[in-house]
């Protein structure tokens, strides 16, 4: 029973990977990428979301709001190559 219940508790830990959830929906402002969080209302409600992966993933696109495409230096961090120039 120990070893069953281990074993729920391992997998519950991989789902949220790939799932999560949310019991608190919060309105913002501006929705846009780089706009900053000011949020507006929230409600109790209860959501399956995208999981720590995917969210790991989206928000390397963040990076487009800080960095300058038009440098060298840009161009590299955004194709996600190393800063340094050879």
């Amino acid at each position: 029973m120990v070893k069953k219940s281990y074993f729920f508790f391992i997998f519950l830990n991989f789902l949220s990977w790939f799932i999560s959830y949310e019991f608190l929906k919060i309105n913002y402002k501006d929705n846009s990428l780089c706009a900053p969080k000011h949020a507006i209302s929230a409600s109790f409600e209860f959501n399956l979301t995208k999981g720590a992966v995917r969210n790991f993933y989206d928000t390397r696109k963040m990076i487009l709001c800080w960095v300058n495409i038009n440098t060298e230096r840009g161009k590299r961090i955004a194709e996600g190559k190393s800063t340094k120039v050879k």
